[in-house]
C-alpha cells in the first residue's frame, strides 16, 4: 500500500471520507479533520497517482472495481452504458457509497478486478457489471487505453488481479497501448 508524499505524507489512499459539513467543498477526514478537493491528485511513495473523487450513483463496491468520472470529479462504476469515448478511468481504493469520497488510482501498479480468466497483457473493456473489466469485446466495442493485467485473472470467478495502470481513457475499437 501506497501513501502520500510531499505535503500529503501519511495520506492514506484506502480512506473514504464524509460529505463536508462546513460549506468548504472540501471532504472531511473521519480520522483527522483534514481535507482534500475532488480533483487533488496525489503521488504515493512507490510511483503510484491517486486521483481524489466524489463517488456519485452506486459509489465503488470494493477495492480494485473501474470508475469513470466527470469534470466535477464525480465517479460512478465503469459499465458498458457509460464507456464513452475518451472518458478516463481510475481504479477505486475501497468501497464507497454515493456521496462519500475518496481516491481512484491513475497510475503504478495495483490491482483491479477481473472477470474469470481474463488474460495478461491483453485489451481491457467494460462489461454490464458496475466496475468489472473482462478482455472479450465484440465488434464496436470501446477498449481502455493504459490498463492492463500483468497476471491472468484465475478461473474460479471473478477476482482481483495484478495491474498497471497508466492514466487510462476509452478509446475506439483497435486503438491500445
Amino acid at each position: 500500500m501506497a501513501f502520500g508524499t510531499l505535503y500529503g505524507s501519511g495520506v492514506n489512499f484506502s480512506q473514504i471520507d464524509t460529505a463536508p459539513e462546513d460549506n468548504t467543498g472540501y471532504a472531511q477526514d473521519v480520522d483527522t479533520g483534514s481535507g482534500f478537493a475532488p480533483g487533488t491528485i496525489m503521488f504515493g511513495s512507490d510511483g503510484t497517482a491517486f486521483l481524489y473523487v466524489s463517488f456519485g450513483t452506486g459509489g465503488s463496491t470494493g477495492l480494485g472495481y473501474a470508475c469513470t468520472w466527470d469534470a466535477d470529479y464525480e465517479a460512478v462504476m465503469l459499465t458498458t452504458s457509460n464507456d464513452n469515448l475518451g472518458v478516463p478511468v481510475g481504479v477505486a481504493q475501497a468501497a464507497a457509497t454515493a456521496g462519500q469520497y475518496g481516491w481512484l488510482q491513475v497510475l503504478g501498479y495495483g490491482q483491479a478486478f477481473g472477470v474469470a480468466s481474463a488474460l495478461a497483457n491483453g485489451r481491457l473493456a467494460a462489461t454490464a457489471t458496475g466496475g468489472i473489466i473482462d478482455d472479450a469485446g465484440s465488434v464496436g466495442t470501446f477498449y481502455l487505453q493504459g490498463l492492463v493485467f500483468t497476471t491472468a485473472v484465475g478461473g474460479g470467478g471473478n477476482a482481483l488481479a495484478p495491474c498497471y495502470i497508466n492514466w487510462p481513457v476509452i478509446q475506439q475499437v483497435g486503438t491500445y497501448a
